[in-house]
């Protein structure tokens, strides 16, 4: 990733370029030189764009940092100590930006008529980019930054439960925007809507678990000062803080999120019940290295329905035989043969595990002898 140092630095991944030119490519005709322009332009209005976020987050006091990415920019900066109005303003002063750039273009444009071909395209093209860009960004659509605005004034209005009807905005517009986009023959525009529609929506289901305590900076901090703790290698003293900041909580993100942490602790000293204890309540809400924990945990405590709920995910995140297996015993405990089964032959296929041995466990009596079951156990 190439870095470019300075009071805002700019990192810029590789995939930005692949997709700079791929807009290019399509918009040149053929041209390569029409295609270059394109590349340069898209770099300089994203980049102008995430500076009207960087400076001003920077005049509030806060070390903005600029990462462009494959589908766009990223202005971020470290959270807290900001009203409402003046997250507002960062926000905002982005799209201001690259409507500024464009006035600008058609300044330029008017003020004279005897400027070089090429700068004519180039600021032609640089304007209808960043006019283009600006309104679409403005649709009230999370992550846009029109999405982000409205997700503020909701806020502002309504606490947490405006975070979640932000969401639920977003997906509604999302939904047919990308139905119109289809119909007018922008399929890859269209699809894009999609995913936002898809991202929103696992970020909906995470929000049922917002509270009010995760609007104070308190909170927050202390969360970070338990982080802190724990990358230092202070354990224990991690520990008991992410216990304090559950209980102090008691609901939301940050309960949660401190739940986890306090979860996989637990599981690494051996208290294996306790940590179950804690990861059961928020299991919707895991994922990565606890989602597995848990998975393996709810076996141990006989929960099989709730192995089977997480197992899809599970495999998904760590496609192995040990994940597998245990997917096999629950189902054969919940007396479901054709997925004990299937699960089992996965299992084998990922290690070096004997099908006909592990069939005689104990786990997979209410299915033996059942057909579907069965069926999985004969040599391919």
């Amino acid at each position: 990733m190439l870095t470019i140092p300075g009071k805002i630095p700019v990192m810029i991944h590789p995939f930005f370029w692949l997709f700079a030119a791929i807009i290019g490519f399509l918009n040149s005709g053929g041209n390569l030189g029409i295609a270059f322009l394109w590349i340069v332009i898209v770099f300089f209005s994203i980049l102008i764009h995430e500076y009207g976020h960087a400076v001003t987050a920077l005049l509030f006091g806060k070390k903005p940092t600029i990462t462009l990415v494959s589908l766009g920019g990223v202005t971020s900066y470290e959270p807290g100590g900001l009203s409402c109005f003046r997250q507002f303003l960062i926000v905002l002063n982005g799209p201001i930006a690259g409507f500024l750039l464009a006035l600008g273009c058609y300044f330029l444009l008017y003020l004279d008529t005897l400027l070089p071909s090429f700068l004519v395209v180039a600021l032609r093209l640089t304007a209808f980019i960043n006019v283009f860009w600006t309104v679409v960004n403005l649709l009230p659509i999370l992550p846009l930054d029109g999405g982000q605005l409205l997700r503020l004034l909701l806020e502002a209005w309504f606490g947490v439960r405006g975070v979640r009807a932000a969401l639920a905005l977003s997906m509604v517009l999302a939904l047919g925007v990308s139905v119109w986009l289809f119909f007018q023959g922008l399929a890859l525009a269209g699809m894009l809507l999609l995913l936002l529609l898809f991202e929103n929506y696992q970020a909906w289901k995470v929000s049922s678990y917002i509270a009010e305590s995760d609007g104070r900076a308190s909170w927050k901090n202390r969360l970070v000062q338990a982080e802190e703790l724990l990358f230092a290698g202070n354990t224990p003293r991690a520990l008991e803080e992410f216990l304090e900041i559950r209980r102090g909580t008691k609901e939301g993100l940050i309960f949660a999120e401190a739940s986890q942490y306090a979860g996989l602790l637990l599981y690494k000293e051996g208290r294996r019940k306790e940590a179950y204890d804690l990861l059961f309540p928020i299991h919707t809400a895991l994922k990565g290295e606890a989602r597995k924990v848990l998975h393996e945990l709810a076996y141990e405590e006989e929960n099989d329905r709730l192995v089977a709920e997480l197992s899809s995910a599970c495999f998904q995140e760590y496609p192995r035989a040990e994940v597998a297996l245990i997917t096999a015993k629950a189902y054969g405990r919940l007396g479901q043969g054709r997925f004990a089964g299937g699960w089992l032959k996965t299992a084998a296929k990922l290690g070096e595990i004997d099908v006909q041995s592990i069939a005689k466990d104990d786990a997979f009596a209410k299915v033996k002898g059942k057909q579907d079951f069965e069926n999985f156990l004969k040599p391919s």
